[in-house]
């Protein structure tokens, strides 16, 4: 690899970090959650899409349609509410939840397809319809 490589690399990382940057500091400041949460999807696709430091390899890019987002889910954080106001509970729920999975599979495998797919965002919508916030 040429020194001229390495640096064009070295670059487009520079930038894709002062993208990501600005990103987050763009959405901290808005005044309208939804509008800054739909840019933040907007700009992370892009990215993603776009960039040359994209994780995504080249050839998955040119099909990458955007990412899956989701909608908070209301019932783990009610759990997670009740189980932080007791340090036993609190105990008991990072032992279930954070340090009794081993992995991002076997966490996915726990939490469910049937309640991932109710909490999937509407792409158009930008949140997840129908989904009972209480």
């Amino acid at each position: 690899m040429t020194t001229h490589v390495r640096f064009s690399g070295a670059l487009d990382l520079l930038e894709w970090k002062h993208r990501i940057f600005d990103l987050y500091r763009d959405v901290r400041g808005a005044a309208d959650p939804r509008a800054a949460w739909l840019h933040w999807r907007e700009t992370r696709n892009r990215l993603y899409r776009d960039h040359p430091q994209s994780p995504l390899l080249p050839e998955r890019r040119r099909q990458f349609g955007g990412c899956d987002f989701y909608d908070y889910d209301p019932a783990h954080l009610n759990l997670y509410k009740a189980a932080a106001k007791d340090e036993e509970a609190w105990a008991a729920y990072l032992d279930e939840w954070v340090y009794g999975v081993r992995s991002w599979d076997e966490y996915l495998d726990k939490v469910g397809g049937a309640r991932l797919a109710r909490i999937r965002s509407n792409t158009v919508a930008g949140y997840a319809p129908g989904l009972d916030r209480r």
